[in-house]
């Protein structure tokens, strides 16, 4: 019996690392050049999760090409809330390559009308902020949806709170989800940074939040 379980246990533990493998190869890679720039750190409660970070740069070769970025999270840990978000990616890569000049605000929407339709039976939800940074106009637009709030930062100094608008995807559906757009100046030296509930959730060794 323990020699069986030992190499259920096994098994079992090298499709979760397999899993979380390419969960991970999924992500994008940090932009370190160009006039908008990110990068993001990815560290999972368990071994694997449902936080995501999808980007999309509509012109790698142009300097000011702008930069959309979505940040989500979906309820839950492991592989199943890890699966949601890849099919999540996938929908918001077919999202920006049908529009790539698409707003924040009007891609949650119809990221929302996905995650009803799709995974309305599932007592999924999802939290997710998208944001567009566009040099050419020098101009940060930003849409949140049920996620902790976003923290604008002007080369001054200046803060600025991106709130939820509307709540997390999959809550509403239709016409009753209508998420604002925020539109700030952004600038060279302003930076905007987004976490999940990774981040105000996470506990010391005393266990305190």
């Amino acid at each position: 019996d323990l020699h069986f379980l030992k190499s259920e246990y096994e098994q079992v533990r090298e499709e979760l690392l397999a899993a979380k493998s390419i969960h991970e190869r999924a992500f994008p890679s940090p932009r370190t050049t160009g006039q908008v720039r990110f990068r993001y750190i990815y560290r999972p409660m368990s071994q694997i999760g449902g936080d995501y970070l999808f980007a999309s740069v509509h012109n790698p070769a142009d300097d000011a090409s702008p930069v959309t970025l979505v940040l989500f999270d979906v309820t839950g840990h492991g592989i199943a809330a890890a699966l949601t978000a890849n099919r999540l990616q996938f929908e918001l890569a077919r999202i920006i390559g049908e529009d790539p000049d698409i707003e924040p605000g009007a891609l949650l929407k119809m990221l929302n009308r996905y995650v009803s339709l799709t995974l309305s039976d599932s007592a999924v939800l999802v939290t997710a902020m998208a944001m567009r940074a566009d040099p050419q106009n020098s101009t940060l637009t930003a849409s949140n949806a049920g996620h902790p709030t976003g923290v604008l930062r002007l080369g001054s100094g200046e803060l600025k709170h991106v709130e939820a608008s509307v709540p997390p995807l999959g809550v509403v559906s239709g016409d009753e989800f209508l998420p604002k757009d925020h539109v700030y100046p952004f600038a060279p030296g302003d930076s905007m940074v987004a976490y999940t509930d990774g981040v105000t959730e996470a506990r010391n060794k005393s266990g305190d939040f």
